[in-house]
């Protein structure tokens, strides 16, 4: 049996995509050199960045379009304000 267990694993995020983004990210990370967050006998990078997951030492945030746009809105407000 595979630890920790997918359905564990989807407690942790939002969907599976989210998870599979978040998991691949991470283990990108980590094969371009960043140090392990977390004491493991893994060596593979999925390995690791899933652990990582499981254990919240990695996280996400979901941006949705209506905030992105909000945001883009109130900067560009802000400097056409400045300008005048």
């Amino acid at each position: 049996m595979l630890y920790p267990s997918i359905n564990d694993l989807l407690n942790k995020a939002d969907s599976r995509y989210c998870l599979v983004n978040e998991v691949s990210k991470r283990a990108r990370q980590l094969v371009e050199g960043s140090d392990k967050m977390v004491e493991t006998v893994e060596e593979k990078p999925v390995s690791v960045a899933t652990f990582e997951v499981f254990e919240e030492k990695v996280t996400y945030k979901t941006t949705y379009f209506e905030d992105f746009m909000l945001n883009e809105m109130e900067e560009a407000s802000k400097d056409n304000n400045e300008v005048k």
